[in-house]
C-alpha cells in the first residue's frame, strides 16, 4: 500500500512505512508487532493506486483494523499536530473504507503542514477509492510538485488520467513514471491497459508482457494476455 508518510500505496497490485511509533521498554503487544508489519509491508512498497478497489472484511480483520485506529487515535491525541500521526490514521480509515473521516484527518495534516507530501498522496488514494478522479488528479499533481522524484505522482495522475479518458495525457504520466522507477509492474501494466483502450492491440500485449516479466506473478497481466491473444 504504499508507510502513508514515507513511501505508497496500489493496493491489490502494490501498496505504501510505518509511522514512528512511542519507545518503550516493555515489550510491544503481538497485535500491535502484527499491525506494524502489516503495515511495513503492505505500505513500503509499491505503486499503490486505489482505483476504487474495495476491502472485503471478517470479523477478524475489523478487530484489527478498530485497534490499529485506536492506537493512531491515541496517537493524534498525544500530539495532535504531528502530520505523520494525522496520515496514518487517515489511510486506516481508508482500508477501512471509511473515506469521510479518512480525508478528515488527511485535511488536518495538509493544515499543520501544507507541504507534507504523503497527505496530499493519501488524499489522492481516497479520491481513487471514490472514484473522484478529477480531486484524486488534483492531489497527486500536488505530489509531483513536492517529490518530482517520486513515481507515485505521476504513475497516479496517468490512472486518473486513463479513468477519465485523457489517454494520451495517461502515457505522458506513466512513461514518466517509468523513467523514475524501472521495473514497477503496475507502471508497465496501466500502461498496456490504456493502450489497450485505445485500441492498439500490439502495444498492449507489449506492455503486459513487461509487466509479467517485472514480476512473473502478476497474474491479471497474464490473464489480459492470453485474452488478447486469442482475440487476435
Amino acid at each position: 500500500m504504499i508507510c502513508p508518510t514515507t513511501s505508497l500505496c496500489s493496493i491489490g497490485k502494490g501498496e505504501r512505512s510505518m509511522g514512528n511509533v512511542p519507545e518503550t521498554k516493555n515489550v510491544s503487544p503481538l497485535w500491535r508487532v502484527f499491525i506494524n508489519l502489516i503495515l511495513i509491508v503492505a505500505l513500503s512498497s509499491g505503486t499503490a493506486a486505489f482505483v476504487g478497489g474495495r476491502y472485503f472484511w471478517n470479523e477478524q480483520d475489523f478487530k484489527r483494523i478498530n485497534k490499529e485506529i485506536a492506537y493512531y487515535q491515541k496517537l493524534t491525541e498525544a500530539e495532535p499536530t504531528e502530520p505523520e500521526h494525522r496520515v496514518n490514521l487517515g489511510y486506516t480509515f481508508l482500508r477501512k473504507g471509511d473515506y469521510e473521516r479518512a480525508l478528515v484527518q488527511l485535511d488536518a495534516a495538509r493544515e499543520f503542514d501544507e507541504n507534507y507530501m504523503p497527505a496530499y498522496l493519501n488524499a489522492g488514494y481516497v479520491y481513487q477509492a471514490m472514484e473522484l478522479w478529477d480531486e484524486a488528479l488534483e492531489q497527486f499533481q500536488k505530489v509531483t510538485e513536492l517529490a518530482p522524484d517520486d513515481y507515485r505522482g505521476f504513475f497516479n495522475m496517468g490512472v486518473c488520467f486513463t479513468s477519465l479518458g485523457k489517454y494520451e495525457d495517461a502515457l505522458d504520466m506513466y512513461f514518466t513514471a517509468k523513467l523514475l522507477r524501472p521495473g514497477a509492474s503496475d507502471v508497465a501494466f496501466y500502461t498496456a491497459m490504456t493502450y489497450e483502450k485505445m485500441g492498439s492491440v500490439e502495444a498492449a500485449i507489449e506492455e503486459y508482457q513487461e509487466a509479467l516479466t517485472f514480476n512473473p506473478k502478476y497474474t491479471e497481466a497474464q490473464l489480459a494476455i492470453e485474452r488478447l491473444t486469442k482475440a487476435q
